[in-house]
């Protein structure tokens, strides 16, 4: 408790320091100036004796505010509260905003807390300000025991179910003509996404967290949505081996793709270990099981990952994943084998409109047997690159607007399995 009100003072005093870049001298009166003043040297009774005697001379929001900072820097919530509604014709709306998330958080409202900083960091007047109501949102969301996120989005792709673009295929010599279904399909997907997690338990050392999500999916030329749920389970041990920190993680997921589908569901469990190497370079390693079921076929999947993070300067990191898979299927006797490599960069780029996130993939398939009906023994290729640009400087209740572009290509020695398709997506995703 002790921590979280002294951090929540740290805030405070923040706060007013980006209140007297915003106010500048040109527009605040003497009184306003000396208060903050007095509220940046820490002198609460100060600023309150220099906001009240202003007030005496007149009605003044601006004065009000600063009251509110004073007196919840004096622990006098229920006072704090009646300025803060005093205030609430201020022209200082950031200050305002982020005034009543402090006191919401003061008093253990953690979710509302939440909502005023939200709305603070979307009128931040600059990228200190905004950094300043995130931080305090994530701080509110490390101490309540709820998490939320949405992530809302439009796919336009040339090929929605990455399939041939070709009519025909030879089968045993002889040409099929596939059904329109069966080829490349245009159009546009709709998804949607709510996810709500919930801290079991939390220390220094340890994190523990239960989560549901919803998630709802459309796509041109279906006559349904799709609605998917899933469950999942996650605790995290920050833990002293070989003389370094290093973390663990346990997950378990399990997910049914399609709600009224009730004997389609996917099960997985993994586990991963991650340290440092030095102040730059971060790893890790980890081992997962995947079961995806349905009424007539059951896919069994064991995974082995590797990750390496290199940490270029502040904002700029890139990096590398791999992993190698072994699926088998009942339906089928043959054996798939995966394996990928994922180069990636991340450029956050301090007090930047626009935060960039570039992807790779190139990986490999291969069957241990002949694809029936072809007589070979099918081996795939798949090539991706991307970009995710996120508009920060534009938000909405805590979420910014994203574009996604995204080009894949898939290459077989089986020419029914070629493929390529490009996607656009546009959608809105929490930043807090």
């Amino acid at each position: 408790m002790l921590h979280a009100i002294l951090r929540l003072c740290f805030t405070v005093s923040i706060t007013i320091l980006v209140m007297v870049t915003v106010i500048g001298p040109a527009r605040a009166s003497t009184a306003i100036q000396d208060a903050i003043g007095r509220l940046n040297i820490g002198d609460n009774h100060g600023a309150l004796a220099i906001a009240d005697r202003g007030i005496e001379q007149g009605p003044s929001p601006d004065l009000q505010l600063i009251r509110g900072y004073a007196l919840l820097g004096l622990n006098q919530i229920d006072a704090a509260k009646h300025a803060v509604i005093a205030a609430r014709a201020s022209t200082q709306r950031y200050q305002y905003l982020m005034l009543r998330g402090h006191i919401l958080a003061h008093e253990g409202h953690h979710n509302m807390a939440l909502m005023w900083y939200r709305r603070a960091y979307d009128l931040a007047p600059d990228a200190t300000a905004k950094r300043l109501a995130l931080t305090a949102g994530r701080d509110e969301k490390n101490r309540h025991h709820w998490i939320w996120s949405a992530d809302f989005s439009i796919r336009s792709s040339d090929n929605l179910n990455m399939s041939t673009r070709d009519e025909t295929v030879m089968l045993l010599g002889l040409p099929f003509t596939l059904s329109p279904n069966a080829r490349a399909t245009s159009g546009r997907e709709y998804n949607a996404s709510l996810t709500s997690r919930y801290k079991v338990s939390q220390s220094e050392s340890h994190l523990t967290t239960a989560g549901l999500a919803l998630s709802a999916q459309r796509s041109d030329g279906s006559p349904q949505t799709v609605n998917g749920i899933t469950l999942s389970f996650d605790t995290v041990w920050k833990v002293q081996m070989l003389n370094a920190p290093k973390t663990i993680t346990f997950s378990a997921i399990q997910r049914r793709p399609e709600i009224k589908i009730s004997h389609s569901q996917v099960q997985s469990a993994s586990m991963s270990v991650a340290g440092q190497i030095d102040d730059r370079l971060g790893w890790s390693v980890g081992i997962g099981v995947v079961a995806d079921n349905s009424e007539t076929w059951e896919n069994r999947t064991k995974q082995i990952t590797a990750s390496m993070t290199y940490f270029v300067r502040p904002g700029l990191n890139i990096g590398l994943d791999a992993a190698q898979s072994q699926t088998t299927s009942d339906l089928e006797t043959q054996k798939q084998k995966t394996t990928v490599f994922r180069p990636f960069l991340t450029y956050r780029c301090e007090g930047c409109a626009v935060d960039f996130d570039i992807f790779s993939e190139l990986s490999t398939v291969k069957y241990d047997e002949p694809t029936p009906l072809f007589g070979v023994v099918r081996a795939d290729r798949l090539q991706q690159v991307g970009v995710i640009a996120t508009l920060n400087s534009v938000t909405f209740f805590g979420m910014s607007p994203y574009l996604s572009v995204k080009h894949t290509k898939r290459s077989s020695n089986i020419g029914l399995y070629d493929a390529m398709a490009r996607d656009v997506f546009v959608g809105f995703k929490s930043v807090f």
